[in-house]
């Protein structure tokens, strides 16, 4: 019976041991991912006031 529960004891601190780091890899990584779509997503949006900004300012010239 202590066998049986030694090996309980040792299967659940591997289990737990590979799961909490496999856990936040995981987390990090898709927060990684996240951070990079909105940086692009920003980007995009600078890039497009920038934009819009210039053709007010080559609007306004003209008139």
């Amino acid at each position: 019976m202590t066998n049986m529960k030694r090996f309980l004891s040792w299967c659940t601190c591997v289990v737990i041991g590979t799961t909490i780091p496999l856990g936040l890899s995981t987390l990090s990584l898709w927060y990684l991912n996240v951070d990079k779509e909105k940086n692009e997503i920003h980007s995009y949006n600078n890039e497009y006031r920038r934009k819009q900004r210039e053709n007010l300012l080559k609007e306004k010239s003209i008139n």
